[in-house]
């Protein structure tokens, strides 16, 4: 059976941003009152910020001369804060990223349900992942991107569509024992037992599939999951060892942030109410 990967399946999708409006400086009406016929300017109140959560369906504007994919969705993955106070998200590299290319990024992130609202981050990472027919493929670590959004323009929540996520996991999940659960955009919160674990990355029974890629994944801890355990990776050829669903582990990603120490570093998810 040939190997399949979510990046493949993912759907096109393209709309073209619109910027916002500064808003209005109210003028002072002169000493004495109003002369007859004049009106004031009212002050623009300040826009809403806009709520971003996990399992939010994302979308973004490549630049053709990249040479990058067509223009998809994925599912972004935990949101919190780096070391620095920036405003973070975590989503897949292959959502973004050239096979065997350079990392790419400083190109815009949009809600793939609200593109008029412009641009909520920039990608500041990618990292670069090999090409599909490399024997390594499947489970090849730090299968990841950076988001910085714009904390002028959004706000962070814990609570997504379907998971909260407040905390992160403070181990990779055991084999044949703990379940993980995921949210994606295509197939929406699905669960399953870890049966395999393969350079960090996590072989689950877990469903994900098309535009799910990036989605959150948690580790159940009793009948509470909100500890963020993973990204969801691709699908491939059954692992007799124990899960078709594959999923890049949190261990992975904060182990690489720590190491190079820019976007993303010490990254903690949101714990708000």
């Amino acid at each position: 059976m040939p190997k399949k990967r979510t990046r493949r399946w993912v759907v096109a999708a393209a709309a073209a941003a619109t910027t916002m409006a500064a808003p209005v400086v109210a003028q002072a009406a002169p000493a004495g009152g109003l002369a007859s016929g004049s009106v004031t300017a009212a002050a623009d109140a300040p826009a809403p910020l806009k709520v971003v959560t996990n399992g939010m369906k994302i979308v973004w504007s490549p630049n053709p001369g990249l040479g990058l994919p067509g223009v998809g969705y994925c599912t972004l993955g935990p949101v919190g804060y780096d070391r620095f106070g920036n405003g973070i998200g975590i989503t897949a590299s292959h959502c973004v990223q050239v096979v065997n290319q350079p990392p790419t990024f400083e190109y815009p992130v949009y809600d793939a349900n609200d593109l008029a609202f412009g641009p909520i981050g920039t990608y500041v990472w990618t990292n670069p992942i090999p090409a599909e027919n490399d024997p390594s493929f499947p489970d090849t670590p730090h299968d990841y991107a950076v988001i910085r959004f714009d904390l002028t323009k959004v706000t962070l929540s814990s609570n997504g569509p379907a998971l909260r996520i407040d905390h992160n996991a403070t181990r990779l999940p055991s084999r044949y024992s703990d379940i993980i659960c995921k949210d994606g955009q295509t197939t929406g919160l699905k669960c399953g037992m870890v049966g395999n674990i393969v350079n960090g990355m996590l072989h689950s029974w877990a469903i994900n599939g098309p535009g799910d890629s990036g989605g959150p994944v948690v580790l159940m801890e009793g009948n509470v999951g909100t500890a963020w355990a993973g990204i969801v990776h691709g699908v491939y050829d059954t692992d007799p060892l124990g899960g078709t669903f594959f999923y890049e582990s949190a261990q992975n990603i904060l182990t690489d942030l720590a190491a190079r120490d820019g976007y993303g570093a010490g990254f903690t998810p949101v714990d708000t109410p």
